[in-house]
């Protein structure tokens, strides 16, 4: 099940009653929501970051391979993070099975040596390494990745944040809100009251990322050695 805005929303306005519709519109909560998604986003991304990541698949073989592939129509609102990429080679006994990793390299070191398949990424630009010779071996490319989240413009509007994010979500918004009616003679809000609901709202987000780094905490890690022997 999906968290949706409108119940964000109409849980941030539970939460004082000077919040009724007319004080507390939903345009300015859909941009608030908007901002503060896009900054959970990138916190749990810096430290888990496979905990929001979706694959895509890059169909090949390219329609101008030397053009590349624009990621922007698989992942419509950009990317934050590429985890990996995984290739498919077109001789595969099994049709579904990505068993190739293909490197990513950085697009100033794209013209050095590099093993196949390699790709590089400029602008949102998926370019293969080599010619479209050496990659007619690789039928598709599986690409996870961790993409930015679509805006919130209204009630009906999705969160990529998992559903137990409605506290935190809800305890921000109404902070934002309330923060507006401060010196507004008829509800009598004053600065301290704001800190009061930024507070609770600072720790409902705590909590929530407590949970997600949760998630990482009880997974097995091995040490990678990667530097070689001297």
């Amino acid at each position: 099940m999906a968290l949706l805005a409108g119940t964000v929303i109409n849980h941030a306005r539970d939460l004082h009653p000077a919040l009724s519709e007319a004080n507390a519109p939903a345009p300015l909560g859909y941009r608030h929501l908007t901002r503060l998604q896009g900054k959970l986003v990138q916190q749990i991304t810096a430290r888990e970051p496979a905990f929001l990541a979706e694959t895509v698949t890059v169909p090949f073989p390219l329609a101008d391979f030397a053009a590349g592939y624009d990621l922007s129509v698989l992942l419509t609102n950009g990317w934050l993070d590429i985890l990996n990429a995984m290739g498919q080679w077109t001789q595969s006994p099994d049709a579904t099975a990505w068993t190739v990793r293909c490197k990513n390299v950085p697009w100033s070191q794209r013209d050095m040596v590099q093993s196949f398949p390699a790709f590089s990424i400029r602008n949102n630009i998926f370019f293969p390494i080599g010619d479209a010779t050496m990659w007619a071996q690789i039928a598709s490319v599986k690409i996870t990745a961790t993409a930015n989240p679509a805006d919130i413009t209204e009630d009906a509007s999705t969160f990529v944040l998992p559903v137990d994010a409605l506290d935190a979500l809800a305890s921000d918004l109404a902070a934002f809100y309330v923060s507006r009616l401060v010196g507004e003679p008829a509800y009598r809000i004053t600065e301290a009251a704001v800190r009061e609901k930024r507070k609770v709202a600072t720790d409902e987000i705590d909590l929530f990322l407590e949970r997600v780094w949760q998630v990482g905490r009880r997974q097995s890690y091995r040490v990678r050695n990667v530097r070689g022997r001297r």
